[in-house]
Order: C-alpha cells, then structure tokens, then sequence
C-alpha cells in the first residue's frame, strides 16, 4: 500500500511498500541548490524547470522533459537554476534493485552509463505509472507498470561498468569510498584515507573531489544524513549530534538536502 502524508512545503514524499520499498518524491517550484549524495538508484523525471549539475565531473542540462538517473554512492551537484523545478523522482532500494538484477538479467549490480535519457518509451512509461499512483489504483497494475519501466531503464540506459575515468585510479577511490561507508562513524583521519587509496594525502585530496564531485568531509556528512534518514523511517532516534555544531545546524543540514526537516521526515514513516 501507498503511505502518504502532504507536506506544507514544495516536496511531498509517498513510500510503495509493493514497488521494491521505493519513494516517490514530488517537488513543485523546487528552487533548492544541492550537493546530494544517493543512497539509492534514482530516476528523476523533470515536468518542467532547467538547471545546471555535475554528475560524474561532467555538466549536466537538466530541461523539459527529460529523464536523469542516479546511482548510490554517487553524487549530484546544482549550480544554476534557470526556472524552478516540478519534477517526480522514483527512489529505488539499492538491494532490491540488484536482487531483481541478478534474478532476470544476470547483473549483480546494475550500473548506468547513460545519466540522461530523451528514451520517449521510458518517459510514456514514467508518466503512466505517476498518473496510476496518484489516483485509486490496483496494486498489480502499479507492479506491472513498475516492471516495464525497470525493464526499460536496464535495457537502454545500463553496462556492467560506468566509468570512464582512469580505471587504476577508479578502483583506488571506489576502495575508501565502500571504506567510509563502512566505518563513517569512526574518527579516521585524511592520512588514513589516502593510506587506503594507496595515494599521497593531497593526490587523493585532489582525485576524491574530481571523482566524486565533493571533497571527502563532505562526502562523509552526506553519509551521517543518509544514516540519520534511514534511522528515521526505522522509527529510531539517530545520534548526529556529535558531528554538529548544535542541532539547529543538523536540522538545517537535513533540511538542506532532503527538502524537510526530519520531524517533517519523520510523518511519512
């Protein structure tokens, strides 16, 4: 079943437990600029609105009408907004979407060479599974729909790698990248982290923030909101704290890059 719960601001959040656990996230006039690190494979498709974003040390044009796609452990940078945005995004669960990977393709962890897709098929196909969510709907009509557009999406737009940047030095950072997702609580130090890269400390300074698009403290803040978000709609209290200055700076953090604060947050759960 669909949970909803209307926001009073720009972004509305609608968990579908029979559509591999995803979020739909609706934004209307959103106008925010964000460094946004992804913990899940999102699908962002744009009504209308344009701006500008690195994605992959690369410029990005976000326009009418296009379909944008994001993978975990990446992240997205805006840098202009031209028009405010009314977009959807479908947040897909990581595990779930490699379980069905794995069961149907062969593919263990799909990965997506194309970040930006004009694909008229996967857009119609987007545009009928919004319009079935948001009235009174069959839920084997939504996993239908919802199937198709997985289907699609694996099959124009994903390879069994991603990167076209120096593979040596790809496989170094992606190694202190899963390191801090692991240990993001520990209290480890930027000569510790260049040590696992096998880099000098300014070298691995310098290739995190070309590769990823932020610089490592970042990158780790990201990870203590995506942990803070998870705790939320697991009903539990998350300590932050101690990563902030006081909790005015958390709550505005999180409202920063989720669109509400976590009391706001914590009503869709």
């Amino acid at each position: 079943m669909a949970n909803r719960r209307k926001l009073k601001n720009a972004v509305e959040y609608i968990k579908i437990n029979h559509m591999m656990n995803t979020v739909l996230v609706t934004a209307v006039n959103d106008c925010r600029k964000c460094n946004l690190l992804h913990d899940k494979y999102d699908l962002l498709y744009l009504i209308n609105g344009g701006n500008e974003m690195i994605y992959r040390h690369k410029q990005i044009t976000g326009q009418n009408g296009t379909v944008e796609i994001f993978e975990p452990g990446e992240i997205h940078t805006t840098e202009k907004i031209y028009s405010p945005g009314n977009y959807y995004v479908l947040s897909i669960d990581y595990e779930e979407l490699k379980r069905y990977s794995s069961e149907n393709y062969g593919v263990d962890v799909p990965h997506f060479v194309i970040s930006k897709s004009d694909n008229e098929k996967m857009k119609n196909i987007f545009k009928r599974l919004i319009n079935i969510l948001q009235r009174k709907h069959d839920k084997l009509e939504v996993e239908d729909i919802f199937s198709e557009l997985i289907h699609t999406l694996l099959m124009t737009s994903s390879e069994n790698s991603i990167k076209d940047y120096s593979y040596i030095n790809s496989v170094k950072l992606l190694r202190v990248r899963d390191y801090m997702q692991e240990n993001f609580f520990k209290d480890y130090s930027m000569d510790e982290l260049a040590h696992i890269g096998c880099m000098s400390k300014y070298h691995f300074i310098r290739s995190f923030k070309e590769y990823f698009g932020t610089t490592p403290h970042q990158y780790r803040m990201q990870l203590i909101i995506n942990y803070a978000k998870n705790e939320i709609e697991n009903k539990r209290n998350p300590e932050v704290l101690y990563y902030y200055s006081d909790q005015s700076h958390y709550i505005r953090h999180f409202r920063n890059v989720m669109g509400v604060t976590p009391k706001k947050y914590s009503k869709i759960f």
